[in-house]
């Protein structure tokens, strides 16, 4: 479970919000989310699959900020990564912060910069 930060509780359902719409929309699967260690290697897998379509690979980038935004606003640490061994898991993660959300929830609407 994601560590308390000093965050308002807004604060951290938006992030959990940003955080788990950036993860479904790279589409984890299960063999994917598995052998991740932690925050940097489900970035990385972010970053793998950036497009070479600039105009995909602009909105690719906008849910890996996102990502970035959320992931000290929900105090989101590496073994929560690794701990969960399944897509499923993983979003449970999110959905905790924010129980009212969906475990599929896509958002478009991105952090304002």
């Amino acid at each position: 479970m994601p560590t308390q930060t000093q965050h308002t509780n807004d604060e951290v359902q938006e992030g959990a919000r940003l955080g788990l719409s950036a993860y479904n929309f790279f589409e984890v699967t299960d063999g994917e989310q598995a052998p991740l260690a932690g925050i940097a290697a489900l970035r990385a897998l972010f970053v793998a699959r950036l497009s070479k379509d600039p105009v995909y690979s602009e909105e690719q980038r906008k849910y890996i900020e996102d990502f970035d935004q959320a992931v000290p606003v929900i105090g989101l640490i590496d073994t929560d990564v690794s701990n969960a061994n399944t897509k499923a898991a993983m979003q449970a993660v999110f959905v905790a912060l924010n129980p009212g959300m969906s475990a599929n929830y896509l958002s478009q609407v991105h952090f304002i910069r």
